[in-house]
């Protein structure tokens, strides 16, 4: 029996086994990845080619998570202010988000975006004027070959101190008995491990075991939020770092969030659907914007999007002009080609018709008070987005026979981002999984 059974080795699950074994050793500590290991890992979009629609998506999947593919910008306190929830307040927060940038900055030259406070509180006044919330959060550029190398840097010194990872190993259920955790594995490893503790950090990834901890009433459905990606000409928005940086915009049941200047659109494939997510690299600027635009959903709208992107999307996200979605001046079809990924469609026939029209208002809402017109006019939405964790599990938690599971990451459903997820692992390696909680 091992003292820890680790899911996920993501930010969050890679800050707990580093920490943990920098204070204990690691020999008590087992890490199942899903996913392939760093140097396997692999988008076909990345290198040219189509989706190839496999089941595990390297994106998503795989020794540093989402953000070893994905990502661009690591964001500070106040975002992750959810993070009170598991570490009790508001100081204490910021000490561990401190620390946690404090380790990855001595890893990735992380460079400061853009930041001018007059132009953060005009813009400020403007959207307040207009009903919208607007909460600047502080954010850091990175190269993404830099981050990448930075988790392979943290695994490797992990196993230095015998922490055992385990990639391609898929934990499928968990049973508890008296104080203890049996869990069933399968893929490269296929046995039961038994544990003392378990940590869930599956990030917003749904998983077989996050699904089968539902029986044992530590899992539930987590309400999505859905909408589209917005992209644009880089140089018609220039002050988008000032105006947006890791912004999250509030209003009506709608928000922005991930705004990714001079970045990417980057698909992910799940559950046999392209879903749009945006990233940037330091390295490597294009001349595109992009900005997430999304709407507060249920569950049951989440299914049927997915529904009707498999029917509608042939494996692509779907593109429409922003004229052509809201009525209006519409940009060239042929200013990109990117077929491989995305198809022209209406975006519209991806939602139901009172989910769209949330959507279709928030856009509206959105392109009309918030981006410049030279902006809107030469603007694409693409479909569908979902911004979600699916299945969330509790912060901490102990089954009727005493078995502890605690969860770190995007997987709580309280928080998001790289710097939160990996402070909140290194935070959780330092208390005592002993102690008698009570399940949140």
């Amino acid at each position: 029996m091992v003292d820890v059974v680790v899911i996920g080795a993501g930010p969050g699950g890679l800050g707990f086994a580093h920490k943990w074994s920098a204070l204990r050793g690691g020999h008590g500590v087992t890490v199942l990845e899903a996913g392939p290991e760093l140097s396997e890992r692999l988008c076909w979009i990345d290198v040219g080619q189509g989706c190839r629609r496999v089941t595990s998506c390297d994106v998503l999947r795989g020794v540093g998570g989402a953000s070893a593919l994905a990502g661009g910008k690591i964001s500070d306190f106040p975002a992750g202010s959810g993070l009170g929830h598991q570490m009790g307040n508001r100081a204490n927060v910021e000490v561990q988000l401190s620390d946690a940038l404090l380790e990855l900055s001595g890893r990735v030259d992380l460079s400061p975006a853009d930041h001018f406070p007059q132009t953060v509180r005009d813009y400020s006044s403007r959207m307040g004027a207009q009903g919208i919330d607007f909460k600047y959060y502080p954010a850091y550029k990175y190269r993404q070959q830099a981050l990448t190398a930075a988790w392979q840097e943290i695994a490797d010194e992990c196993r230095a101190r015998g922490v055992d990872i385990r990639s391609r190993t898929v934990a499928i259920d968990a049973d508890p008995s008296k104080g203890s955790w049996a869990i069933s594995t399968t893929g490269a490893i296929t046995e039961t491990l038994h544990a003392r503790h378990l940590v869930i950090a599956t990030g917003r990834s749904t998983t077989p075991l996050t699904n089968s901890l539902g029986r044992l009433g530590l899992s539930v459905a987590n309400p999505p939020q859905i909408g589209v990606r917005l992209e644009f000409p880089a140089g018609s928005w220039t002050t988008m770092d000032e105006c947006h940086n890791d912004l999250k915009l509030k209003w009506d049941g709608a928000r922005t969030y991930c705004a990714s200047k001079e970045g990417r659109i980057a698909p992910y494939w799940l559950d046999g659907v392209l879903l749009a997510e945006g990233s940037c690299d330091a390295a490597v600027q294009t001349s595109w914007s992009n900005i997430a635009v999304v709407v507060d959903s249920t569950v049951e709208e989440r299914a049927d999007t997915m529904n009707r992107a498999r029917k509608h999307s042939a494996g692509k996200l779907l593109r429409q002009s922003l004229g052509s979605y809201i009525g209006g001046p519409s940009a060239s079809e042929d200013i990109v080609q990117r077929e491989r990924w995305w198809r022209p469609g209406q975006v519209s026939h991806l939602y139901g018709p009172e989910l769209h029209a949330r959507i279709h208002k928030a856009v509206e809402h959105f392109s009309a008070k918030v981006m410049p017109t030279d902006a809107r006019e030469k603007a694409f939405v693409y479909g569908p987005e979902v911004n979600q964790v699916a299945v969330r599990t509790p912060i901490n938690g102990m089954t009727e026979d005493g078995a502890r599971i605690w969860s770190v990451g995007e997987v709580t459903g309280l928080y998001r981002g790289i710097l939160q997820s990996f402070a909140a692992g290194r935070w959780l390696a330092q208390q005592d999984l002993d102690a008698t909680v009570s399940l949140q």
